[in-house]
């Protein structure tokens, strides 16, 4: 991993032999309106390395239903590329990319993935790029521990159900288990309107001042807006960023996960695959907290 990290943070060292082959690969993931271009990282280095390589990319919004979720993988997978660059932000996806493993070559890489998932830890096919969420957990555990919980009832929401739910929240839930930090109540949220209603009503159940964390942006700033409006005061600690937030919207904490360095890290796997070079399967950047002083409110967008 230490050797391979060296090589994710130099300077791009070309492929040393002309491929025989124009290498395929297929990009499936959740559109991102916060970013330029998708993958702007990767192609950069992709054309440093000099590989030559077609890429066809598919996005998709994060409402999409399971048979165009579906639909999208069928196409990409019409002629099987070398490499499929794809993650499991939906609950279905592990399913989908476990019929891909057993039907073809293609060897898959789980963009912002970091833990290795149950059931493929053998699998050479599967490599994992992510952040390591927990690495900077000690800045974020003395920060809540800073704020002052005795006015505030510390309440977490987290996914129904899913990788995405082992990956962030419960490492989470389990870190403040941990530090003796007490969570008065968890809530499960599966983003359909039922279950934002019910979040709602069950925030304005709760005492005047309540500190939030979710671990993915499950609350809109209009949403959070409401809640003030209705005389809860709501601390905020986000996963992602607040999307549209008005300048009311202060960070006390930023989080700033390296997506760059995932996507050079991916150019470099292909690079050692076509160099038959051995390489780390798990490929994990840490994650940068800067502490942004601001009193105005305690909402903690992460970037």
């Amino acid at each position: 991993m230490d050797l391979f990290d060296r090589v994710v943070n130099r300077s791009a060292e070309p492929l040393q032999f002309s491929q025989l082959n124009t290498v395929n690969i297929a990009v499936i993931l959740p559109a991102n309106k916060n970013r330029e271009s998708l993958l702007s990282a990767f192609k950069k280095r992709m054309k440093s390395l000099k590989i030559d390589y077609r890429l066809d990319v598919i996005e998709y919004n994060l409402n999409i239903n399971n048979d165009a979720l579906f639909e999208r993988y069928q196409k990409a997978m019409r002629f099987p590329p070398d490499f499929l660059i794809t993650t499991l932000e939906r609950f279905q996806q592990k399913a989908i990319v476990e019929s891909i493993l057993r039907r073809n070559q293609t060897k898959v890489i789980l963009y912002d993935v970091s833990t290795p998932v149950k059931g493929w830890e053998n699998n050479g096919s599967v490599f994992y790029t992510g952040v390591d969420y927990m690495a900077s957990k000690s800045v974020l555990i003395d920060f809540i521990s800073d704020v002052s919980l005795s006015k505030s009832e510390l309440i977490a929401i987290a996914f129904s159900n899913g990788y995405k739910n082992h990956q962030f929240c419960n490492a989470y839930l389990d870190l403040f288990s941990e530090n003796d930090l007490n969570i008065v109540d968890i809530i499960y949220f599966d983003e359909s309107e039922v279950s934002k209603t019910d979040l709602m009503d069950r925030l304005l159940s709760k005492e005047e001042n309540v500190f939030i964390f979710q671990c993915d942006n499950f609350l809109a700033p209009l949403f959070i807006d409401s809640l003030n409006a209705q005389g809860v005061h709501a601390s905020i600690i986000n996963r992602w960023s607040l999307t549209e937030a008005d300048a009311s919207s202060s960070a006390l904490l930023e989080f700033q996960p390296p997506f760059e360095k995932i996507e050079i890290a991916i150019a470099e796997m292909i690079k050692h695959h076509l160099e038959s070079k051995q390489y780390p399967n798990v490929y994990k950047v840490d994650l940068i907290i800067n502490p942004i002083q601001d009193s105005r409110t305690m909402m903690i967008p992460i970037y």
